[in-house]
């Protein structure tokens, strides 16, 4: 069932993961769809303590977990849960352990799954991306991705997105004498300028 990917997703994160995991196997016996999201966050447990290829097993065990899904069988709340969903959380995961080339892979699927009204979903990812092209410093590309980001998430109410937009309007900072960051933060400044005055904040800066 789904809510067994996504527990499997989520489970490995906490202060105290032996308890997370006991309830963690509690749910997904009852649930198996949750299973499937969460595992990213197991993945990024099992990484820190060493095991990559533990990690890397769960992402496998997810994705062939939601092969075998029937959607109509799920709780309603759950059957949003399909694999552009999955890569969306697998992206982030790959993120926070490095590998930007890999999350970028992944959010390409992500993005490739979600409609264009989504706009919320597509300003994180966004931003996402563009700081996987920041992490292997390519600016041009941090930049357009940049953008979409804020031009989502000025039409969003979302003050996740609106954080996710100055997290890489921060790192922007110290190329801003580069024209297309500098240009990015001006259109930033004029259709979403509390992403733009959080940067100053997050970067300490004026």
């Amino acid at each position: 069932m789904i809510v067994d990917v996504e527990l499997k997703l989520v489970g490995g994160t906490v202060a105290d993961p032996d308890r997370k995991g006991a309830c963690v196997a509690q749910q997904v016996a009852q649930d198996p769809l949750g299973e499937v999201g969460a595992a990213p966050e197991l993945v990024d447990g099992a990484d820190a303590a060493g095991a990559l290829d533990a990690a890397t097993e769960l992402i496998i065990q997810a994705e062939k977990l939601l092969d075998t899904v029937d959607h109509q069988d799920e709780p309603t709340w759950i059957r949003y849960f399909n694999h552009a969903y999955l890569a969306d959380e697998v992206a982030h995961c790959l993120h926070d352990l490095g590998r930007a080339p890999a999350a970028r892979s992944q959010l390409a699927e992500a993005l490739s799954g979600v409609g264009e009204d989504r706009v919320r979903r597509r300003a994180i990812d966004a931003a996402l991306l563009a700081a996987t092209w920041l992490r292997t410093r390519d600016l041009d590309q941090a930049c357009a991705a940049g953008r979409a980001a804020v031009t989502y998430a000025a039409r969003t109410g979302s003050g996740r997105c609106v954080e996710r937009v100055a997290g890489v309007l921060a790192d922007l900072r110290v190329h801003a004498d580069y024209a297309p960051a500098r240009e990015l933060r001006e259109f930033a400044r004029a259709v979403l300028p509390e992403a733009d005055g959080m940067a100053v904040t997050l970067s300490g800066g004026s």
